[in-house]
């Protein structure tokens, strides 16, 4: 039998962490299959009665998937569109055997299939569990769920031999469902200089496998000079389940997002990792399924995980808070619940955060060197033991000795997001180094593309 993406759901194999109760399933049920008018996704209709109010046009898809309903646009027809594209295939490359190394794809351009979600990752480019990969100079776009899995592909799949060494450089991820890059066992992994664009617009990040790179299990993994912007229902980078040892995340910018989590968000992890010299710009919150922790729209956020260096970053025009952290005591992975210790926040520049620039769940952590700008009252929160304090700079220094070094200035920045300048405003207020960038020189306007 042939693949036909138009008579399976969206539904992954795996639903064990799937809260039909208190989630949106609309796009969990969706069928797989999409249709393009010109390039361009036409919107599928889940009732055939939908349709007659789908002025911008729409499809829907009788039950066994062989036949299809279309709305055009407006009054036009099909003879008013040059092309009308309807996706036929799961994934488009990817080995017949498991584990083979040492494969190169450069200056390819991949797109439009109807792959399911995650898990199993089955992405529109995969490894299929090989080693040695580079993957280079790429097009990747309108994946319906994934567009490139590099690890592991399922939980309980036998690992191949030497899983990971992959590089992913210079590509661009664009109109993803639910992820760009993902990767079950991300090891030793090397990931620079691309795009990742309109990924998350399935909404489905409740459905806890969504982000422009989802990493379970990372390990000797950097990632640096990545663009991530225009990103919905999604993390731009989401660091998951003992994700963190020997990690590195560096040199990105991060603008235009709007997540139930943050821009990066490390989840039960406990090896040392270093986030330095990033750029957060307009975090918007998309919120938890309760409401309470996180909320979304944060820079940063984490939970139950320890060892996280946060330092030299800026966060501009933040909802939420700039670093969040969350303690989850009570989730036992192996072997213990989260203590949320060790971290640092040091040397970062935060502006405008809505919520708290820094939010700490208990005493064993530190901070110093910080810069804040247009902060609310109590914008540093510490939340255990209960209640929890929100402070300001003063007590924040006086009470945990914290911030000796911190201060708050008058500063501002404004950054376009597709044209990746920064204008600072009041920058001589900054009168040392903080920050990923060194403001000298009466330097007002920058490029601040990291792929330069």
């Amino acid at each position: 039998m042939g693949y036909n993406s138009f008579a399976l759901r969206n539904l992954g194999q795996d639903l064990e962490w799937v809260d039909y109760k208190n989630i949106n399933m609309h796009a969990h049920f969706q069928r797989r299959g999409r249709l393009f008018l010109d390039g361009q996704l036409l919107e599928q209709a889940e009732h055939p009665v939908d349709l007659a109010k789908a002025e911008q046009g729409a499809y829907w898809i009788e039950h066994n998937g062989l036949r299809l309903h279309v709305r055009f646009p407006g009054r036009t027809g099909p003879n008013d569109y040059s092309s009308i594209e309807a996706t036929v295939k799961e994934q488009v490359f990817t080995p017949r055997d498991y584990g083979l190394p040492y494969i190169k794809l450069k200056g390819l351009n991949f797109e439009k299939v109807g792959n399911g979600f995650a898990m199993p990752q089955r992405g529109m480019v995969s490894a299929r569990r090989g080693n040695h990969w580079v993957i280079e100079d790429c097009t990747l776009e309108w994946a319906n769920s994934i567009a490139l899995d590099l690890g592991n592909e399922m939980w309980h799949t036998n690992s191949q031999p030497g899983l990971g060494d992959h590089i992913v450089r210079g590509n661009t991820f664009r109109h993803c469902g639910t992820g760009g890059l993902q990767a079950n066992g991300a090891r030793q992994l090397l990931v620079e200089d691309n795009l990742f664009e309109y990924i998350g617009w399935h909404d489905a990040e409740h459905g806890w496998e969504s982000g422009a790179i989802k990493f379970h299990r990372a390990r000797g993994t950097l990632i640096r000079r990545n663009v991530f912007r225009h990103i919905t229902y999604a993390p731009g980078i989401w660091l998951d389940y003992l994700s963190s040892e020997n990690c590195r995340v560096t040199q990105n910018v991060f603008s235009d997002i709007t997540t139930a989590r943050g821009a990066i968000y490390v989840e039960v992890s406990r090896g040392a990792i270093h986030i330095d010299h990033n750029v957060f710009h307009q975090l918007r919150s998309q919120y938890w399924i309760s409401g309470d922790y996180g909320a979304g729209g944060n820079a940063f956020y984490t939970d139950g995980s320890d060892s996280i260096h946060f330092h030299h970053n800026l966060a501009i025009d933040i909802e939420n808070t700039g670093y969040g952290s969350y303690l989850n005591p009570t989730r036992i992975v192996a072997g213990r619940g989260g203590t949320a210790r060790a971290q640092s926040v040091t040397e970062n520049i935060f502006i405008d955060c809505r919520k708290h620039a820094i939010e700490l769940p208990n005493a064993h952590n530190h901070t110093d060197g910080n810069l804040f700008a247009q902060m609310p009252s109590g914008f540093l929160k510490l939340t255990n033991p209960p209640p929890a304090l929100l402070l300001d700079l003063k007590a924040w220094q006086g009470y945990f000795g914290w911030e000796t070094q911190g201060k708050k200035v008058k500063a501002d920045a404004v950054l376009h997001t597709d044209e990746l300048r920064l204008r600072w405003e009041n920058i001589s207020a900054i009168d040392r180094d903080a920050g990923p960038f060194l403001l000298r020189n009466g330097v007002w306007e920058m490029d601040i593309d990291p792929r330069q």
